[in-house]
């Protein structure tokens, strides 16, 4: 699981707005990014079931191409297995 403090999760938001939930979603939508990303997603945004969300979407695009990373491959494994610990 991901601990995320507010600044995180809502650059995880930036990235991924599939992981917020259908009111966040109509707010941003009636509101315009720039708003919702400066001023409301500060307020409404938890953190940590945002982590959940992201641990497991992560987690999953990783599962998706486990098979194909080469395992001599340090580099690609240290960042996957960090994040996934």
């Amino acid at each position: 699981m991901f601990y995320l403090d507010k600044k995180e999760a809502i650059l995880i938001i930036l990235q991924r707005i599939e992981l917020l939930n259908t009111f966040l979603r109509r707010i941003r939508k009636l509101f315009g990014r720039y708003l919702f990303t400066s001023f409301i997603s500060k307020f409404f945004l938890n953190p940590k079931t945002l982590g959940k969300l992201y641990f497991n979407d992560v987690k999953n695009e990783y599962e998706c191409i486990k098979n194909y990373i080469d395992p001599e491959n340090k580099n690609i494994l240290r960042i996957f297995l960090k994040r996934l610990s």
